[in-house]
């Protein structure tokens, strides 16, 4: 559904001064991919630039097989976008920018807007700039949802809404997927909610993508390793990303190559998308962007294939 090949993109008006470099990955059809790394790292951005909001200087974006440079229109009518920052007027209301924004995509459904609306619980009626942030997510998803979008493009769709409204946004994205024909790409600063929603992940650290996966093969692919500080100095280091000390004795981030070193003395657990992200970020090690990528590697596949 999504193929990003070579993605370059330099802004030298930011400072510090930030560069997507080399971006590539792809989403399968049917699937929910969250994208994911620390604030700054790149996500927002990429999201603008692979929508065509930001010119890329480099690289190929592929929307189910066509590309993006030649079929634009074609694509824009597939994707339904939900922005941290909108793109609605927000001196207009909900109702108001349907109106003039629906027309641009010849499958738009007025019933079907409304309808979620009136789910979502937003007044049609009010200004955007008067809406909660909740609500002004809640209106760009129903629009995204009213004009039968093939790509769904969130970033931060969950920002500002409560609880009970996110586990029906999660409901919402597992529909979407649910015929194959549909698929989601998600950037979430949330581990929980993609813990439980995505089939992939795509990590980015620094303008870069680190990992683009499975998010099973990411977690089977290393071990969250307890035990007494000395025994986990006996480790061999190449296969330990991050250690850290604990009340109860020192945890560790290893690669799976090291199992063959565990024995009953260490508690072994599976790590969360979380705890990846948190002891990559703690690691100093000068190679730890080139250590991630050997023991897990960039190969998305479709599950089954």
């Amino acid at each position: 559904m999504l193929r990003v090949e070579h993605l370059q993109k330099k802004f030298s008006f930011t400072v510090p001064r930030f560069t997507l470099k080399d971006i590539q990955f792809h989403l399968p059809k049917g699937y929910i991919m969250g994208l994911v790394g620390s604030n700054g790292c790149g996500k927002s951005t990429l999201i603008r630039t692979i929508l065509g909001l930001y010119q890329m200087d480099a690289g190929k974006v592929y929307f189910d097989g066509k590309k993006m440079e030649v079929a634009e229109e074609e694509i824009k009518e597939s994707l339904g976008v939900v922005l941290d920052q909108g793109l609605f007027e927000k001196r207009w209301s909900a109702k108001k920018n349907a109106s003039v924004y629906g027309p641009l995509f010849r499958k738009y459904n007025e019933e079907t807007f409304e309808r979620y609306l009136k789910e979502f619980g937003v007044n049609p009626d009010i200004a955007l700039k008067k809406l909660s942030k909740g609500n002004e997510i809640r209106f760009q998803l129903a629009f995204a949802l009213s004009h039968d979008a093939k790509l769904f493009v969130f970033d931060e769709p969950a920002a500002g809404l409560d609880k009970e409204f996110r586990k029906e946004l999660l409901e919402i994205m597992r529909n979407l997927v649910i015929d194959g024909k549909r698929s989601v790409l998600v950037a979430t600063h949330i581990m929980e909610d993609l813990e439980q929603s995505a089939d992939y992940i795509t990590y980015m650290d620094k303008g870069q993508v680190l990992l683009s996966d499975d998010i099973e093969h990411i977690k089977d692919s290393f071990i969250l390793v307890q035990a007494e500080e000395y025994k986990i100095n006996l480790l061999p280091q190449q296969y330990v990303l991050y250690r850290k000390k604990g009340t109860y004795g020192t945890t560790a981030l290893v690669a799976k190559d090291a199992e063959y070193a565990l024995d009953g003395a260490y508690q072994k657990h599976r790590p969360t998308i979380e705890d990846l992200m948190y002891y990559y970020t703690k690691s100093e090690r000068v190679d730890k962007m080139a250590w991630m990528r050997n023991y897990c590697g960039h190969h998305v596949q479709e599950r089954g294939v």
